[in-house]
């Protein structure tokens, strides 16, 4: 993966989440914009990139996750928190 411009990156107001206080109406809403959305699961001990939401199983988040082989993870029951960051790329 390329390097991100850190100049490209903003941490919005709205990104800290130290507990799982977003609703899944939200956290797919902002995938929805484009925002970059990061889980933080296994109690709190590790984070993974989300991706996207099953329309089918409305509590799954889809990730990418650097350390598991693991596709998915259950909004109720496995994250704890969240952050939430924008990147501003030229058009």
């Amino acid at each position: 993966m390329p390097r991100i411009n850190a100049s490209t990156v903003s941490w919005p107001s709205d990104g800290m989440h130290t507990a799982n206080d977003l609703s899944v109406d939200i956290v797919r809403g902002y995938l929805l914009r484009g925002r970059t959305v990061v889980a933080n699961v296994m109690n709190g001990g590790h984070f993974v990139l989300v991706v996207g939401f099953n329309y089918s199983a409305p509590t799954q988040m889809m990730v990418h996750d650097p350390g598991f082989t693991r596709a998915s993870y259950d909004y109720k029951a496995d994250i704890m928190g969240w952050r939430v960051f924008d990147l501003n790329l030229p058009l």
